[in-house]
């Protein structure tokens, strides 16, 4: 569970830290809808998160887990597809898809690894689920600025080299490191989904899912 939550966090890196970029300086949004974009990442979780807890205490974790990743797969690479052509109403709408994603998963994986344990543990599996949540998100936000620095600069080398204005190719090339970059979070949120499929639904004497 803990390699599951860990993949999950993973695949953020992009949105937090490059899509603000790829918003203001590619698509040039101001900072305001800028941020009403970013919102939308964390829209559904307040809604879904207490109905993916009901679901979990009948259903048990994994198809709940499977889930979940899956929508933030398919957001990611939707997102990822966008490039400069996209339009306001697609870009929410995956955000908003990316959300429902981890609305579904978070509630479900903290509950599993909690249950994992027996109650005089569940001190040590809480701080595991901390550390593993803010490991995940260092971790992802410095892969996507790295693979962002290194695309962007490739694409905006070989663009200057086709004769185009320097802030077009500016432009496409943050587009373009930024589609790089989400496709890099597709392969981690792919890899929670092969994780969770792993996971088996097991019920203490209590009835507790673990």
């Amino acid at each position: 569970s803990i390699l599951i939550l860990v993949h999950h966090y993973l695949s953020q890196g992009g949105i937090l830290l490059v899509a603000p970029f790829f918003m203001m300086n590619a698509l040039g949004y101001s900072a305001t809808k800028m941020g009403m974009f970013i919102a939308a990442f964390s829209a559904f979780r307040m809604v879904l998160a207490p109905v993916s807890g009901r679901l979990y205490d009948r259903y048990g974790p994994r198809m709940l887990l499977i889930f979940g990743n899956f929508l933030i797969t398919l957001a990611l690479f939707w997102i990822s597809q966008m490039g400069l052509d996209l339009n306001d109403i697609g870009l929410f709408t995956g955000l908003l898809l990316a959300s429902a994603g981890s609305a579904f998963f978070e509630p479900v994986v903290t509950s599993t690894i909690m249950a994992s344990v027996p109650s005089s543990r569940l001190g040590t599996a809480s701080a595991l689920v901390a550390l593993g949540r803010q490991t995940a998100f260092a971790v992802g936000v410095t892969i996507a600025g790295a693979v962002f620095a290194i695309r962007h600069r490739t694409y905006l080398a070989e663009l200057t080299d086709l004769g185009v204005s320097i802030e077009s190719a500016n432009r496409s090339a943050i587009a373009s490191g930024f589609s790089d970059v989400m496709f890099v979070a597709v392969v981690f949120a792919s890899l929670a989904i092969l994780f969770s499929s792993g996971l088996r639904n097991r019920t203490t004497r209590n009835g507790v899912f673990k």
